[in-house]
Order: C-alpha cells, then sequence, then structure tokens
C-alpha cells in the first residue's frame, strides 16, 4: 500500500521479475517471452519504472539541506579527491 506496485494489476511477483529485467537492461520482447506476458504490458510497466526513477533522481537533486535558521557545514574532504 502506499507504493509504486499498489497501483498496477499484474501480481507483485511478477511487477518485480519486470524491474529486475528492466535494471538489467533486457529488452522488453526478452522480458515478455521470459515471463509470457505481451511486450505491450512490459513496456507500459518499464515506462512507469523509467518516469518513477526519473522523478526520484531529480526530486533527491534539487533538495536542499538543513532548514530555515539551520546552519550546514560540509567537511569537503570527506566528498572531493585530491588531484
Amino acid at each position: 500500500r502506499g507504493t509504486i506496485f499498489s497501483k498496477m494489476k499484474l501480481p507483485l511477483n511478477i511487477q518485480l521479475h519486470i524491474l529486475n529485467y528492466f535494471i538489467l537492461k533486457m529488452p522488453c520482447s526478452s522480458i515478455a517471452s521470459i515471463l509470457q506476458i505481451s511486450k505491450n504490458t512490459v513496456t507500459s510497466y518499464n515506462k512507469i519504472f523509467r518516469n518513477y526513477l526519473k522523478n526520484k533522481i531529480y526530486f533527491s537533486r534539487h533538495r536542499k539541506i538543513g532548514g530555515r535558521n539551520k546552519i550546514v557545514e560540509i567537511d569537503e574532504s570527506k566528498i572531493a579527491k585530491r588531484k
């Protein structure tokens, strides 16, 4: 409940298989063949996963740390490499 998977029609185990193959960059036709579902279904799920990840990455990059009246100090030796 409340996850990307909760609103989808396929059983959770099939959704997770599609996601796994999506992460492995397997072609939609191969995923469809392995799971014995239509290529259009796999394509739709891959689009959903791609959009979800795109939004997660976008919003994680644009989130500010700290907050109102908060001072944040970052030790650059922990995040930068020596030349």
